[in-house]
């Protein structure tokens, strides 16, 4: 979904907010629901139950410290609501046990708050962790593409401020992947955290403002209450400006956020880079830079937070002021305990009334945090599934067909490959070369499904590859991809990533097995095995994980291999010797092998690209003598010496 999707969709203002909570809510229960924990709503139930009986106690609090004051000021006669037939029990006793009374029923209500509080931290910290699993399954569960598309999600900005961003220096781009792990990490937990506060706060302070009012009421104080009321609701006229550049400013920092935390990890990732250009001084500029501005967007953030506060806090300071104006223009008279309760309770209800509003207040400022959540459960699966997909089964033969196959990436003003059409044969061994950029590479991202033809359909085994369960493509095809790399991870369990579980022998017996096929012996032994990968700097050669990555390849025992130019960084000979014993491994499966080397790949036929098409197709010894982009490409693209 793109942010202009989003903002079409959503509605405004408040109830946009509760849209995005809802959905969100949704993914909880259906991630506890495919984890087998405790449902959410069962959850959210008995938070809900605990949260509404401290809400009750918490509501009596006043008429609790009022019970105690009438044991003391004896003669008081207070008309005590809700409690008055625990004042008829205690009519006749001692002032202690009066006070102490009251003090129970005091302890008892902030433990129920206690116990609410503890309860709702526990289901916060778990239904963040639930949310982000929820997140990162449509995450993995997305392409590259994708990810690299999202934005700091925001509400359209208005007309001035627009004009006014297109008028600012063009900022960096944040990449899409570092919105990812912002989304994921910082927002996953501010979002779940609403929903959780919500769920436990709103039933509590309902609770506790009607027994409150009730309670007042019932004393008649009526007036006092009724004035609270006013005054709470005149400070939102003030307040509610406040809020609304409080959701401003929060969209401002998220997008200062998201470049903050891209400019951090792109120098980290790049320091030898940078020392050897010299560049230092100036990534620390532009780092400094990115972390002022976020200073300053947080700046304006806690500057109109702070305009919200004070106004509560004076809405707090006047309660006193109105028992006295409601007092006073009753002209009844009030007994020690009422003036207490009224004093107490007053606050209270306002208060109370402050934390409702503040659940609304804050949906609508953490709207901007529910949309970066929502667009990444919104990611598209890729590969998208199929009506009704089919297994591995079902490919009874691993004939390729090429049918008309084009693909053209969204924004592109021309095809990156154009009308591909051959076949590979069952058991056959093909090799695909052309110059950098003719389109080869593309092909086999569209055989693996790592993207998807924009016209055209290739078939394997007369199943069309778009009807075959994603899930059963990697028993489908052994892939050493382009862009391929090593995880921080031993280089056992690099080469076994995604084999199914055996026992230790036999897992380092197959590892091993493909390290030497891939012609890195060394690593296939028992230290070699055991040797943690480190990317940066790098404890292997650009050579050395090539050939770990394609041994992964061989270690999975696919049905077809599809290897992008496994003898990049190899010198011609060993170049050859890897092709050999790629292929002796490979027993009648088929192979599809991208290569800048063919006059050393062994194989059935070649096929030559150029400009995104198929230019032509055959034997080696043909093509030398028909093809004179293949005589080209033979003589000055030799295999590269490693790094």
């Amino acid at each position: 979904m793109t942010d202009a999707d989003s903002s079409n969709n959503e509605r405004p203002g408040l109830r946009g907010a509760w849209q995005l909570v809802r959905n969100v809510i949704v993914t909880l229960s259906r991630e506890d629901g495919r984890r087998g924990r405790e449902a959410f709503g069962a959850r959210a139930l008995r938070t809900t139950i605990v949260s509404s009986f401290a809400g009750a106690f918490s509501g009596l609090i006043p008429a609790f410290v009022a019970l105690g004051i009438a044991g003391v000021a004896r003669g008081a006669s207070p008309s005590l609501g809700p409690l008055a037939f625990t004042a008829r029990l205690l009519d006749g006793a001692a002032s202690y046990v009066w006070v102490l009374t009251s003090l129970v029923l005091v302890a008892t209500a902030v433990s129920f708050g206690f116990i609410a509080s503890r309860g709702a931290a526990s289901f916060s910290a778990d239904a963040t962790a639930t949310l982000r699993l929820a997140m990162m399954r449509h995450v993995i569960a997305s392409s590259p593409r994708a990810l690299d598309a999202l934005t700091p999600h925001a509400p359209v900005p208005p007309r001035a401020v627009a004009e006014a961003a297109a008028k600012a220096p063009a900022k960096p781009r944040t990449p899409g992947t570092e919105i990812v792990k912002l989304a994921v990490l910082r927002d996953g937990q501010m979002a779940s955290e609403l929903i959780v506060a919500t769920i436990s706060n709103l039933p509590q302070t309902l609770f506790a403002l009607v027994l409150l009012i009730v309670d007042v009421t019932a004393t008649g104080s009526g007036l006092a209450a009724g004035l609270g009321i006013g005054v709470f609701l005149l400070s939102r006229i003030f307040a509610s400006r406040a809020s609304a550049r409080v959701s401003a400013a929060t969209v401002e920092l998220n997008k200062s956020d998201a470049l903050a935390f891209a400019q951090v990890g792109e120098k980290v990732s790049h320091l030898d880079d940078l020392r050897l250009a010299g560049a230092r001084d100036a990534a620390l500029g532009e780092v400094e830079l990115a972390l002022r501005e976020t200073a300053d967007k947080r700046q304006l953030v806690a500057r109109a937070a702070a305009v919200s506060g004070q106004t509560a806090s004076l809405v707090s300071t006047l309660a006193p002021l109105v028992v006295l104006l409601s007092l006073s223009a009753t002209g009844r008279s009030v007994s020690p305990p009422e003036v207490a309760r009224l004093l107490i309770a007053l606050p209270l209800i306002i208060a109370r009334m402050g934390a409702i509003d503040a659940l609304r207040i804050a949906a609508i400022e953490k709207r901007p945090v529910l949309r970066s959540v929502q667009s990444i459960l919104s990611l598209p699966v890729h590969p998208p599934p199929s009506g009704s997909p089919v297994g591995i089964d079902a490919v009874r033969s691993t004939e390729i067909v090429f049918d008309g196959v084009s693909f053209q990436p969204r924004g592109a003003e021309k095809p990156i490959l154009d009308g591909i059409r051959f076949t590979i044969p069952a058991g056959s061994v093909v090799g695909l070369c052309g110059a950098s950029g003719s389109g080869k590479s593309t092909l086999l991202r569209l055989l693996l499904r790592l993207d998807d033809p924009t016209a055209g359909r290739i078939t394997v085994g007369g199943v069309d590859l778009s009807s075959i369960d994603p899930d059963a493509l990697p028993s489908l095809f052994g892939a050493l991809a382009q862009g391929g790399k090593l995880l921080p991870r031993s280089v056992e369990d690099n080469v076994l990533l995604g084999a199914s579980a055996g026992d230790r022998s036999s897992r380092r017996t197959r590892a091993t097995d493909a390290l030497v096929t891939a012609q890195i012996p060394e690593l296939g032994r028992d230290d070699g095995l055991d040797r943690q990968f480190t990317p940066a700097p790098a404890n292997l050669s650009g050579g050395e994980q090539r050939r770990v990555l394609l041994a992964r390849a061989l270690a999975a025992n696919a049905r077809v291999l599809v290897l992008d130019e496994p003898e990049a960084g190899l010198p011609k000979a060993t170049a050859r010797d890897l092709f050999e014993a790629v292929l002796a491994r490979r027993e009648d499966r088929t192979a599809v092998i991208v290569t800048h080397a063919p006059g050393v790949l062994s194989s059935t036929f070649n096929v030559v690209f150029d400009g995104g098409k198929l230019v032509d197709s055959g034997t080696h010894d043909e093509l030398l003598t028909r093809c004179e982009l293949y005589r080209t490409i033979t003589a000055t693209q030799a295999p590269k010496v490693a790094p």
